[in-house]
C-alpha cells in the first residue's frame, strides 16, 4: 500500500495469541488473547492481556494552509517612520487577536489554518467531525488602526475580512479572502484590495501670558476693591481680562499649522478705569512671538518681551503695580497701682502687642497713669486687629514684687471710608467696658531646688527608669514629691517655695531612691539616704537666699558626710551563652566516634579542637556578658585534614564562617544566636563563598576488591578430557563470561 504524505500511519504492533482447544466432538475451538507489542507465547504468560476493543490502530490526517493580509499606510503632511503606527487584527466579535506596526509604509498579518480549523465540535468542545470537503468554512476578521499620539488625525476605517478555508483532501487547505469596508465613514480614499489607512499630521500649540496685579495700600481679596482690566492687542488679536482675588490673570493664544514659522507682535497694557484713590500703572509691554514646529505635533511659541521699549528683554509675569492710600490712628491709656511701697515714675513698663510683635511701649507716671503713643494705620491694616496689653514682667516674680500678669485684649476694627481716611473703632471684649488697670504687690520670697544624679553601669540608662522621693521632716513645710530620672541621669524635684515668714528657720528633708517591692534580679539598687537642710535668709531686697546643704547619711554620725550633690549608683548584669555545633556525614561506610577532628577559632574563646560523636560535632560553650550586647562575632570552623590521608577517604576542605549576634533582651538575659553562615570552598585556587543553612562536612569512603568462582566437572562412564566441556557464568545483570 502506497502511503500518502498527508497521513501519519500508526506504528503500533499487537500480538494475537491463538490457542486451539479440542471440543472432543470432532471439532476444535480457537481461543484468542491480545497483547501489546511483538511477544512470544512464553512472554505472554507474564504480559498484561488487552480487551479486544483496545486493539486500535490510529492514523492522523494533517492539512495546512495560510493567507497574508497586506495593508498600506499613508501619512499626509509628514514623513512616515517605521513602527510609528499600530494596526490591530480582531476576531468576529471584534476582540483583539494580535497587533503589528508599519514597515516601509506597509504592514501584514499572517493567518495559518490546519485540519482542526474545520473541526465540528459538540457542546462540550470535543471534536466530533470535520466540515465536508466540498463545503469549507468561513472565518470573519476585522482590521483597524489603533489610536495613539494626539498630534495626528487617525484613520477610523475598519475593514471586514472574510476568509474561506476549504480542504482539498490532499493535505492542503485552499484559503481565499473577501475584503469590504465595515466602518460608517467617508471612504472615498479607502482601498479594500490594499487595506489602506491614511492619517494626517495636525500640530497645535498655545501661549499663556500671565499678568500679575500688585496693589499696595489695600487688599485685592477685599470685595470692595475694584477689579483691574488689561488689554492684549495686535496682529489680529484683541483680548481683555481682569485679575482674580490673588491679582492673577492670563492671556491665552492658540496656534495651528498655518502659524508655523510666523512672527506676531502684541502689546499688553492696563486700562485706566479712574477709580478714586488709586494710581494706575502706565507700563506697556511689547510681546514678540515666533511659532515653530517641534516635529512631534507641538507648536512652540518663542516669546521675547520688552518693557516700555527698553533694550533689555523682560522676563517673568507681566506685572502692573497700583497704589491706594488711606490713614487712621488709635491711642490707648491705662493705670498702674502698687501696694506695699510707694509708686515711682517710670518704675514699671507696659506693652501693646499684636501677636508676638510689640507695637508700643510706655512707662507709668508718678500718679500711676499710662499713656501709649498712637498706633498708626494705613490701607494695608484694614480689617480686624486684636491687641494684647500687659505689663512687662520677669519670668518669675523677683525683688520682692508680685507682678500683675493680667493680659487685656483690645479688638480694633479698621475700615476704609473710601476717601483716603480710615475709620478706627475699638470694640468691647466680652461685652464689657475694660479699664487697663495693673496692680502689683511687694513681698520677700525665695525658693530652693534639690537636684541629684543617677548612675547605671552595665546598661544605658533609660528615661524614667528609676524613681526618687524628697519629703519634709520635723517642722519643715509639708512637702513630698516623687520624680523619675531623666535620660541623662539627672534628677530634678519641683522647687520648694518660701516667704519672709520662713526667714531664719531651719528645715530638713530626706532624699532616697524608691526600691521596688519586687526587685529585678538583673539590677542592684542604691539604698543610700541623703539629708537636705535649708535655712532661708532675707536679703532685704524682697528676696530670700535658700542654699540647700546635702549630707550623705551613714550608719553613725562619723560616717555621715557633706557632699556637693546626691548620687545614686545602680548596676545592670546580663549574660548569655551559645554552643556551636557541626554535622559530619560519611558516605560509603558507617561513621565511628572520634573518627574525624574539627577546629573552632574566633573571639571570646580559645581555639577548640573537637572530634565527632556519631554525626554530631559539639564545641565548648561560648559565654557572653553585657559588654557583648549589640555586637556580632565571627567564628571559623574547619575539618582537620590529617597529613597521612588514607587513600580510600576524601576529606571535606570547606571552611565555614559563622556569625553570632549578641542582643540584650532587657531582662538580664543576652540572646546569642547564629545570624549568618558562609561556606567557603576553593576551586582552581579561587575561593567561592556561598550562604549555608548549617555547618556540615561530608567525606566519602571508597573500597575496591576482586574474587574468583570455581567449579568441578564430573563425567561418568568415560574419562574426561581437557577442554572437552565449556561453562558459562551469568550474573543478575545478564552479563555472561565463558570458560
Amino acid at each position: 500500500m502506497q502511503r500518502r504524505k498527508a497521513y501519519q500511519f500508526s506504528q503500533t504492533v499487537y500480538t494475537a495469541l491463538v490457542t486451539i482447544k479440542d471440543g472432543k466432538n470432532g471439532s476444535v475451538t480457537p481461543e484468542i488473547r491480545y497483547y501489546r507489542g511483538n511477544i512470544s507465547a512464553d512472554e505472554a504468560k507474564t504480559a498484561t492481556e488487552l480487551e479486544p476493543e483496545k486493539v486500535v490502530f490510529e492514523n492522523v490526517y494533517t492539512a495546512n494552509g495560510s493567507i497574508t493580509l497586506n495593508g498600506i499606510k499613508y501619512l499626509d503632511h509628514k514623513n512616515l517612520k517605521d513602527d510609528q503606527f499600530t494596526f490591530q487584527l480582531l476576531d468576529e466579535n471584534q476582540e483583539l487577536i494580535k497587533e503589528t506596526t508599519n514597515k516601509d509604509g506597509k504592514f501584514s498579518f499572517e493567518l495559518a489554518y490546519d485540519q482542526d480549523s474545520l473541526a465540528v465540535k459538540d457542546a462540550d468542545g470535543n471534536i466530533v467531525g470535520h466540515v465536508a470537503v466540498k463545503d469549507g468554512k468561513d472565518f470573519v476578521y476585522y482590521v483597524k488602526e489603533k489610536e495613539g499620539d494626539a498630534s495626528y488625525n487617525y484613520c477610523d476605517w475598519m475593514y471586514k475580512v472574510t476568509v474561506h478555508v476549504k480542504d482539498n483532501g490532499d493535505g492542503k487547505l485552499l484559503v481565499t479572502k473577501n475584503v469590504e469596508l465595515a466602518s460608517d465613514t467617508d471612504s472615498s480614499r479607502a482601498d479594500t484590495d490594499k487595506l489602506t489607512f491614511i492619517n494626517k499630521y495636525t500640530p497645535s500649540g498655545s501661549l499663556t501670558l500671565p499678568v500679575e496685579k500688585v496693589l499696595t495700600g489695600r487688599s485685592l481679596s477685599d470685595e470692595t476693591t475694584p477689579k483691574f482690566s488689561f488689554v492684549l492687542q495686535g496682529d489680529g488679536q484683541y483680548q481683555k481680562i481682569v485679575n482674580d482675588k490673588d491679582g492673577k490673570g492670563s492671556f491665552e493664544i492658540s496656534y495651528n499649522e498655518k502659524d508655523i514659522n510666523q512672527t506676531y507682535h502684541y502689546t499688553v497694557s492696563e486700562v485706566n478705569d479712574r477709580k478714586d484713590g488709586y494710581a494706575y500703572d502706565t507700563t506697556i509691554y511689547q510681546v514678540e512671538v515666533h511659532v515653530s514646529d517641534d516635529g512631534e505635533g507641538t507648536l512652540i511659541p518663542e516669546v521675547t518681551i520688552h518693557k516700555n521699549n527698553e533694550e533689555t528683554p523682560y522676563e517673568g509675569a507681566l506685572t502692573f503695580e497700583n497704589k491706594y492710600e488711606a490713614t487712621g490712628s488709635l491711642t490707648l491709656e491705662g493705670t498702674k497701682v502698687l501696694t506695699g511701697r510707694t509708686l515711682g515714675a517710670g518704675q514699671f513698663t507696659f506693652e501693646v502687642r499684636e501677636g508676638k510683635e510689640v507695637l508700643r511701649s510706655a512707662v507709668n507716671a508718678a500718679d500711676g497713669s499710662i499713656h501709649f503713643e498712637p498706633i498708626e494705620y494705613t490701607t494695608a491694616d484694614i480689617g480686624t486687629h486684636t491687641y494684647t496689653v500687659q505689663e512687662v514682667t520677669p519670668a518669675t516674680d523677683e525683688n520682692g514684687y508680685k507682678y500683675d500678669r493680667t493680659i487685656y485684649t483690645v479688638v480694633v476694627e479698621v475700615s476704609d471710608n473710601g476717601d483716603g481716611t480710615l475709620h478706627v473703632e475699638t470694640r468691647k471684649v466680652d461685652d464689657k467696658e475694660q479699664e487697663l488697670k495693673f496692680t502689683n504687690v511687694y513681698e520677700a520670697v525665695g525658693d530652693a531646688q534639690v537636684e541629684a544624679n543617677k548612675v547605671l553601669t552595665g546598661k544605658a540608662l533609660a528615661k524614667e527608669q528609676f524613681s526618687f522621693t524628697l519629703e519634709s521632716t520635723g517642722s519643715a513645710p509639708k512637702y513630698k514629691e516623687t520624680v523619675p530620672n531623666n535620660a541623662d541621669g539627672s534628677i530634678s524635684f519641683p522647687k520648694m517655695n518660701y516667704t519672709e515668714k520662713d526667714a531664719g528657720q531651719t528645715y530638713t528633708y530626706l532624699l532616697y531612691e524608691e526600691i521596688p517591692a519586687e526587685k529585678a534580679k538583673c539590677y542592684t539598687y542604691d539604698e543610700t539616704e541623703y539629708e537636705i537642710t535649708v535655712t532661708p535668709k532675707d536679703n532685704g531686697d524682697g528676696t530670700l537666699t535658700v542654699t540647700p546643704e546635702i549630707k550623705k547619711l551613714g550608719m553613725t554620725d562619723a560616717e555621715t558626710t557633706v557632699v556637693e550633690k546626691a548620687e545614686f549608683n545602680n548596676h545592670y548584669n546580663a549574660d548569655g551563652e551559645l554552643t556551636l555545633t557541626a554535622t559530619k556525614l560519611l558516605t560509603g561506610r558507617t561513621i565511628e566516634d572520634g573518627q574525624f577532628t574539627f577546629t573552632l577559632t574566633g573571639p571570646k574563646t580559645e581555639d577548640q579542637s573537637k572530634s565527632n560523636i556519631g554525626t554530631q560535632v559539639t564545641f565548648d560553650l561560648l559565654k557572653y556578658d553585657e559588654s557583648d550586647a549589640g555586637k556580632d562575632y565571627v567564628y571559623t570552623i574547619r575539618e582537620e585534614i590529617p597529613t597521612d590521608k588514607k587513600p580510600y577517604y576524601t576529606y571535606d576542605e570547606s571552611i565555614y564562617e559563622v556569625t553570632v549576634s549578641v542582643r540584650d533582651q532587657g531582662n538580664g538575659k543576652l540572646n546569642a544566636a547564629v545570624s549568618d553562615i558562609t561556606k567557603i570552598t576553593t576551586e582552581n585556587e579561587e575561593k567561592k563563598p556561598e550562604k549555608a543553612d548549617a555547618v556540615a562536612f561530608v567525606n566519602i569512603y571508597k573500597a575496591t576488591g576482586e574474587t574468583s568462582i570455581s567449579a568441578e566437572k564430573i563425567l561418568k562412564g568415560r574419562t574426561i578430557a581437557d577442554k572437552q566441556f565449556s561453562f558459562t557464568l551469568k550474573g543478575r545483570s545478564g552479563k555472561r563470561s565463558k570458560w
